[in-house]
């Protein structure tokens, strides 16, 4: 109901309705990541491991691997960045080009 007047307003409406979860699902529907995983941190959601693989495989399917490394670093996911990096340089090395 919310989502249809917007994403800043639904959060509202679903936080003041003390309905965190249903504000992250709703910047999810929304396309709305960012927003999704730091409402999910700030909340203490047990379901941000998920949301940062969903969001994680979206920034991969648009080729924005450094982002979905970034995203990974902030939420104190270092071993998930660390494999990304390390997939970022063997393509590198394949290539015989210099990482980054």
């Amino acid at each position: 109901m919310f989502v249809t007047v917007g994403m800043c307003e639904a959060v509202s409406g679903f936080l003041k309705c003390n309905q965190p979860k249903a504000a992250v699902y709703a910047c999810v529907h929304l396309n709305h990541w960012n927003k999704a995983v730091e409402l999910a941190k700030n909340h203490s959601m047990k379901e941000i491991g998920p949301l940062l693989s969903k969001y994680a495989s979206h920034l991969l399917e648009k080729n924005k691997t450094l982002e979905a490394v970034e995203l990974y670093r902030k939420a104190h996911h270092f071993l998930d960045a660390a494999k990304l990096m390390f997939k970022i340089a063997e393509e590198k090395a394949k290539k015989r080009m210099r990482p980054l």
